[in-house]
């Protein structure tokens, strides 16, 4: 594994980009890492004291009595009554194991197979119980980690990290997607749905009713249905959101807490505790490798799914003055050739052109930063850089045009929705218009090109 070819892979590649999640800009430390796993670890060693105080004693006295295929292995060699107390003494050893020897992969498998046998024990009484399985995956995934002896081993750490805070938001973005499906359905059905004001009142007050249970503010919430409907949108549009901020490594941090108060909400609202997915949620996105040292709300509000760009383009277009703003291009692309002509013939203003792996282009951007792959046109400034779509309507907002009013519109569409189309297009676009053409400039107009 090499970061070349990292920088030519179909997803990878945009790890690469400039603030992206393995560019220079991140702190990210293999010892500081292993160091967070060894806490986490330690931390995990009050969980298990907790399955002995509480889970494993009731398990005990209970046969399951819907005991699933780890499980039945177990009673082939081993009493039954023994069983959990051996998978719990088996989980506290490892796990103590691991503090001390993190760098160890076997003792991480361990750990994980101890654990995995206590979510199967606890799972064999007829009802799964899902609050387990987050930390499951997480176990599962630090299994990967390499080792420091190994070549390149922290690009592989952070192939291997990013990937486990992936399938977890990739889990989160299922859940939300499947809430938005239902409700739709339920919408044009003309049922009550999540767009339904007391959609998440009436919720509450069944589950109340059905287990006879009194939550903290459940009812109060019920009283005010317009703020229970905010939260309820707000949940969908988090968890559907999820898997779209693995390459914004700025938002890591908010991104997490906002999981962790949707389950803090579920839990004061309805009675239903998430502990296990707040403690991997924390540890990968609260303490997360990649995140920024410090906090930049205008760096959070243009990072947001659906709504950054938006918001980021507005930012642009109130800004006064612009200086040093770039026009990175395709020189072999016919669309790109004829796209800077239109914006010459149009006095385009503050603004300068240079090919993408030119000069200029490498001296802006480090080695470790790469678009060459992406297949895109730049536009860079000293606040931020933007690509694809972003970055036609940053160039044309700049034209003396009346198209300028046309890329007010298009910045009110999500970037995650125009960049599809522009990946489209980009895919066929030198079969359209073939780079054979060669303007003559003038003198000003050469004066705009930096190679």
């Amino acid at each position: 594994m090499s970061s070349n070819n990292l920088k030519k892979h179909f997803f990878w590649k945009y790890a690469f980009i400039k603030d992206g999640l393995f560019s220079e800009r991140g702190s990210f430390s293999y010892d500081g890492l292993m160091s967070a796993i060894r806490l986490f670890y330690a931390f995990m060693l009050y969980f298990v004291f907790l399955l002995f105080t509480k889970d494993l004693q009731k398990l005990a006295s209970n046969y399951p009595n819907s005991p699933i295929w780890p499980i039945k292995l177990l009673h082939v060699f081993i009493r039954h009554e023994y069983v959990p107390y051996g998978i719990g003494l088996g989980l506290f050893l490892s796990t103590i194991i691991a503090v001390l020897f993190i760098e160890k992969r076997t003792t991480r498998i361990f750990v994980f197979l101890f654990y995995f046998l206590f979510v199967a024990y606890n799972s064999s009484y007829g009802k799964i119980n899902h609050n387990y399985h987050h930390l499951v995956y997480l176990l599962f995934g630090l299994i990967f980690l390499p080792s420091k002896m190994n070549n390149n081993h922290l690009l592989k750490t952070k192939v291997v990290f990013s990937s486990i805070q992936l399938f977890i938001l990739f889990t989160y973005s299922i859940s939300g997607f499947w809430k938005l499906n239902k409700g739709l359905a339920q919408f044009f059905k003309d049922e009550e749905s999540i767009f339904s004001v007391n959609s998440l009142s009436n919720h509450i007050a069944k589950r109340i009713m059905e287990t006879n249970q009194d939550t903290l503010f459940g009812e109060w919430l019920i009283n005010q249905p317009h703020l229970g409907f905010l939260l309820l949108l707000s949940a969908v549009y988090v968890e559907l959101c999820s898997v779209f901020i693995l390459f914004r490594p700025s938002i890591h941090r908010f991104w997490g807490i906002s999981l962790i108060l949707m389950h803090f909400n579920i839990y004061i609202f309805m009675g239903i505790g998430f502990t296990s997915p707040c403690i991997v949620l924390a540890f990968l996105f609260l303490t997360s490798p990649f995140a920024d040292k410090k906090f930049n709300l205008r760096k959070t509000l243009t990072s947001l799914p659906l709504f950054g760009s938006i918001i980021s383009s507005f930012l642009f277009f109130i800004q006064r003055k612009r200086k040093n703003i770039i026009l990175f291009y395709d020189g072999e692309c016919g669309v790109c050739n004829y796209f800077v002509q239109f914006l010459l013939k149009n006095k385009v203003r503050n603004i300068s052109f240079a090919p993408i792996g030119g000069e200029h282009y490498q001296k802006t951007f480090s080695d470790e930063t790469s678009y060459q792959e992406i297949d895109t046109i730049i536009i860079h400034d000293v606040n931020e850089t933007k690509i694809r779509s972003q970055a036609i309507i940053r160039a044309i907002s700049l034209s003396q045009s009346s198209l300028r009013f046309l890329a007010y519109f298009l910045a009110l569409v999500p970037s995650e929705i125009a960049d599809v189309l522009y990946i489209g297009f980009a895919k066929i676009r030198k079969r359209i218009i073939k780079n054979n053409s060669c303007n003559l400039l003038t003198h000003e107009q050469r004066q705009l090109f930096l190679n």
